[in-house]
């Protein structure tokens, strides 16, 4: 009479297809920070292109902002000027009209 040996089945158990499974999501983890890290410093590179871009129109506006002040400053010089010189010339203009009238 013999001995029969069980024979063990070649599927595997229980703790190994858990093992399959937490390398299988190690993986999908791994590739998927694979291709998350690419992705993330693409968009990291683009924030730092905007904020310097914003700080670029930022500094834009002011120099701008500046300008027109400068500008509106001129512009209000020019016009007092211009009241004084039309006040001179009315009053030349005052003083003719009164000799003409006294003339008469």
């Amino acid at each position: 009479m013999g001995v029969k040996l069980e024979r063990t089945s070649t599927s595997q158990t229980p703790s190994a297809k858990k093992r399959k499974l937490v390398q299988n999501d190690v993986n999908e983890l791994e590739i998927e920070h694979e291709s998350t890290v690419p992705m993330l410093m693409d968009i990291a590179k683009e924030m730092r292109d905007m904020n310097r871009q914003t700080r670029l129109n930022a500094q834009r506006t002011e120099a701008n902002t500046d300008a027109l002040l400068a500008l509106g400053t001129q512009i209000s010089d020019l016009m007092q000027q211009q009241l004084k010189e039309r006040k001179r010339l009315n009053a030349i203009m005052e003083k003719f009209v009164l000799k003409i009238e006294t003339a008469d």
